[in-house]
């Protein structure tokens, strides 16, 4: 048991050693986007923490906001060192999603070493536009969004779902029902 226990723990090991993002980032600041920020202790960078620092904890609008400002703020780090993995089987793209869009603005691909993104701090002031409200409207369940036509490649999607009386009263009884979201790229994939 010992033997298969420091075997394991060397091969962990193997897997936590960053000598290249060591020899780039250097004594530079830098911030773990997933929740293994272990790798920043074993690897001795100079770690500079968003304010909800493991990514599934930021997990209300507040608190990604927060964290979004942190990253377009003169406290930033200049490197982030990018893990997209969730816990509990969490939709990857959910958790911090608010970071996720200014490290797709503001930051640059400068290495990848094992599974890990090293990523570098260049913020775009030209591309910092106030964010805008492309189209609002309430809509009922399996009523479909067609989002052609609008201006630009990208879009950030935000639901405000509220159940009817019938809706609550299950909820207070039971559960909340699951949602489903189905989308259709322009290629017909789905």
């Amino acid at each position: 048991f010992r033997a298969e226990v420091v075997a394991r723990d060397k091969a962990g090991e193997e897997w936590m050693d960053l000598p290249r993002t060591r020899q780039i980032a250097g004594k530079s600041s830098i911030d773990m986007v997933s929740y293994f920020q272990v790798l920043l202790f074993r690897n001795e960078l100079e770690w500079r923490p968003r304010p909800v620092f493991q990514s599934y904890a930021a997990f209300s609008p507040e608190l990604q906001e927060l964290n979004a400002r942190f990253l377009e703020g003169d406290r930033a780090p200049e490197y982030v060192l990018f893990y997209l993995h969730a816990i509990d089987e969490r939709i990857s793209t959910t958790d911090d999603a608010a970071v996720l869009q200014i490290i797709a603005r503001d930051y640059v691909p400068v290495l990848r070493e094992t599974d890990l993104l090293l990523l570098h701090r260049d913020p775009q002031p030209a591309v910092r536009e106030a964010r805008e409200i492309s189209m609002q409207r309430e809509i009922g369940f399996d009523e479909r969004i067609d989002l052609r036509g609008l201006r630009g490649n990208g879009h950030v999607l935000r639901l405000d779902i509220r159940p009817t009386l019938a809706g609550r009263l299950r909820t207070l009884l039971d559960s909340a029902p699951p949602l489903f979201a189905e989308f259709e790229l322009d290629d017909g994939d789905r």
